[in-house]
């Protein structure tokens, strides 16, 4: 190949390579403040799941919360106002994560009623769970793909 088509050829994987990068990309400060509020409300969350562990299932309604919470943390990191109540808009979203509840409270029902096992493993469920839905809301927030999250 000659000189020339070389630098066609990197010329037009540069040009791919650069449109493929989302318009929305976060900023450096937003992902910042999307660590911190992910990460509080994991811990937050894990907290509740470590307290509640002998009754499986109990810790959803906080779960809803600290989602619904984190949700309205993060959609104010990129300006985006939600109406609907924090217990709403963590039900909403909880309804999209189904099965990955469901596998959830089944660890909870095999293990979650052993004294400090089942308190450890269900913090570190719940903390799992918080992190993963956390991020997906604002990567779709980021993409402006959040309402899709909203509906049940």
């Amino acid at each position: 190949m000659k000189r020339n088509n070389w630098v066609i050829v990197f010329c037009i994987a540069l040009i791919l390579s650069i449109s493929c990068v989302p318009a929305n990309a976060m900023t450096d400060q937003q992902k910042r403040d999307c660590h911190i509020i992910i990460h509080l409300a994991a811990a937050d969350a894990a907290a509740w799941a470590a307290a509640l562990a002998q009754a499986p299932g109990a810790d959803n309604v906080t779960l809803a919360l600290s989602i619904g919470i984190m949700t309205g943390g993060l959609a104010a990191v990129f300006g985006v106002t939600i109406t609907e109540s924090a217990q709403a808009v963590g039900t909403k979203i909880l309804s999209n994560y189904a099965w990955e509840l469901a596998t959830r409270v089944a660890s909870q029902w095999a293990v979650g009623w052993i004294p400090f096992i089942g308190n450890s493993i269900n913090s570190a469920t719940m903390a799992w769970f918080v992190e993963e839905v956390g991020w997906a809301v604002a990567d779709a927030l980021d993409t402006g793909n959040w309402r899709e999250l909203l509906l049940p």
